[in-house]
């Protein structure tokens, strides 16, 4: 899977999240919806990098 696929795949993956547990979210501005995405990819980017520095395996940080 490309670079580009990947992130499309969790911008849907977000999105949907975003749906289900935070209807508040959809009335933000565009900004709004930056801020709280890059808030997410900030946390999800910590805990992979945080399974590379402890040696789990690549299947194991798939799953995170």
């Amino acid at each position: 899977m490309s670079a580009f696929e990947s992130l499309k795949n969790l911008e849907y993956k977000q999105l949907q999240h975003d749906d289900r547990y935070h209807k508040d979210i959809w009335v933000l501005s565009t900004q709004g919806k930056v801020r709280h995405m890059a808030a997410h990819i900030g946390k999800y980017s910590s805990q992979v990098l945080s399974a590379v520095r402890n040696g789990q395996d690549e299947e194991r940080i798939k799953i995170k």
